[in-house]
């Protein structure tokens, strides 16, 4: 089964609110707007920020950036994250730690690499107790993140960020010093 199938048939299953990162196909949008059990649906890329709520329809609102996603939304009030990981690479650390304090029900993280290492993702959402599956697909790799009963501390939190900062600065020097 594709990414896009499957993606698809997760989003007709949906209720509640939704927050999609990422470069979406017209199949993917179109299902999103068809499904009305999603009450509101932001939709966020590198260059856009598309969001639809109830008898409003789409419209264009400014940029937000990943690192400020707490600003906009409160604790647990967010349903669905739908992401695609390839997006947020150089962003890891900021977003697992908000998605777990902005969630409350399920997180799909999605890429269309078959051969990517996704062991660093599973590892840093294993630290809050999660149930975590990794799916294989025809066309790439995806991640389902349930996180009805996660167990959040504010100083682990914090301890896990500083250590997740530590990791990428020896990852960037130890890629330097290899080549």
């Amino acid at each position: 089964m594709k990414i896009e199938n499957k993606l698809c048939k997760i989003v007709k299953k949906m209720t509640g609110s939704l927050i999609g990162i990422g470069s979406f196909s017209d199949k993917i949008l179109y299902e999103i707007e068809k499904n009305s059990q999603i009450i509101s649906c932001d939709l966020l890329n590198e260059t856009k920020h598309f969001t639809t709520t109830k008898g409003k329809g789409r419209g264009r609102c400014k940029k937000i950036r990943i690192q400020k996603l707490r600003k906009k939304w409160k604790r647990k009030s967010i349903n669905y994250f739908l992401v695609d990981m390839d997006i947020l690479e150089k962003y890891k650390k900021y977003f697992i730690k908000d998605s777990m304090y902005l969630n409350c029900n399920t997180i799909y993280l999605y890429t269309s690499h078959k051969e990517k290492d996704v062991s660093v993702w599973i590892e840093r959402y294993q630290r809050y107790s999660v149930t975590l599956q990794k799916l294989f697909l025809d066309d790439g790799i995806l991640l389902v993140i349930e996180t009805n009963d996660q167990k959040r501390n504010f100083v682990k939190d914090r301890w896990y960020f500083m250590i997740d900062t530590i990791n990428d600065i020896l990852d960037v020097i130890g890629d330097i010093l290899s080549v």
